[in-house]
């Protein structure tokens, strides 16, 4: 049997993780690669303008950029 989930439940917020890539240097393309800080920021505010609790994190273990 499943739990009915209540979106507005201020007890259980909504939350979404957003993990950031290491700026690189691609190996095949010699082109940077990394994350666009578009591809970051656009849904961050998508999501925060909606109610949900972000946390981002880094590719770099132990870095967590945001609660």
């Amino acid at each position: 049997m499943s739990e009915t989930l209540d979106i507005l439940d201020p007890q259980k917020p909504k939350q979404v993780a957003i993990v950031a890539s290491n700026p690189a240097v691609s190996k095949q393309t010699g082109w940077p690669i990394g994350f666009w800080w578009s591809e970051l920021t656009h849904p961050y505010w998508e999501f925060a303008e909606h109610g949900y609790k972000i946390d981002i994190y880094s590719d770099i273990p132990g870095i967590h950029l945001l609660p």
